[in-house]
């Protein structure tokens, strides 16, 4: 800058308050134009730029399809499959934090305090037995609730 004036154009070509052409300053992200402009309601929307051989969008698309039966029991089975690897897991680590603990304990002695997170960690192990192996919401279930629910007028 030349003078005192703080609104003089910078000379590496921009303009200090935001109003050159090739500052994203002063853009109205609301009305659509780069210069503050109103967007014409015809205009074409601004499509998005696409990678060299990426696919293009022909037309409209099918939307979510209901799922089958046999969907249903993929999504169970994966399900099941996970709660089993889950509950596993949580047996070895349980074992493993368990023997250090329980070897801390004896490298001081005293009262046995490892039995306090070691019952904790097993009530949850348990948890997650009944939440594998419970049986959960099967429809016979849902039926006997839905008919105990319309027999009781609620």
């Amino acid at each position: 800058m030349t003078g005192t004036d703080p609104f003089e154009t910078d000379p590496r070509g921009t303009d200090p308050r935001g109003t050159d052409p090739r500052s994203d300053r002063g853009r109205d992200a609301f009305s659509g134009d780069a210069y503050g402009g109103p967007t014409p309601p015809d205009a074409p929307l601004p499509s998005a730029p696409t990678a060299p051989g990426a696919p293009t969008d022909t037309g409209a698309h099918p939307g979510p399809t209901a799922p089958t039966g046999e969907d249903d029991l993929r999504h169970r089975a994966i399900g099941r499959i996970r709660g089993r690897r889950a509950l596993v897991m949580s047996v070895i680590w349980w074992v493993i934090i368990s023997s250090v603990l329980i070897w801390v304990w004896s490298r001081n002695g005293g009262f046995f305090w490892p039995i306090f997170p070691i019952g904790a960690w097993a009530i949850g192990i348990v948890w997650q037995l009944i939440d594998l192996f419970g049986g959960g919401e099967t429809e016979d279930r849902i039926q006997a609730e839905m008919r105990r629910l319309a027999g009781s007028g609620r």
